[in-house]
């Protein structure tokens, strides 16, 4: 008995710090995005037209891309800038943006 209350109490703790840890995950996993999007960027001159382009794996068919674990959308704008966003919850995006470096809701 003690056994199995000591596994579930591992698994709740690792649930509640995953949970409260996953925004600041997601932005960090996010910023090295940026960085091989800008490396890409430096190097041939132009955006990369997906993600697949820096050799991330397609996770979905409507852009959805994983890097480390965390899903990821990039969309290419006409202005040579883009939109690079996560999914934070069921209902709320966190989107990057290019003019302040930050992460937005």
């Amino acid at each position: 008995m003690l056994v199995i209350v000591g596994v579930l109490l591992v698994f709740v703790g690792y649930v509640v710090y995953y949970n409260v840890h996953y925004e600041e995950i997601m932005d960090k996993q996010g910023l090295e995005l940026v960085a091989k999007i800008d490396a890409f960027k430096k190097e041939k001159g132009r955006l990369p037209e997906n993600l697949g382009e820096l050799g991330l794996k397609q996770w979905s068919d409507w852009g959805a891309y994983k890097y480390r674990g965390g899903v990821f959308y990039y969309e290419q704008k006409r202005d040579s800038t883009y939109t690079l966003e996560y999914l934070l919850n069921f209902d709320t995006n966190k989107s990057y943006n290019q003019e302040t470096g930050k992460w937005e809701f």
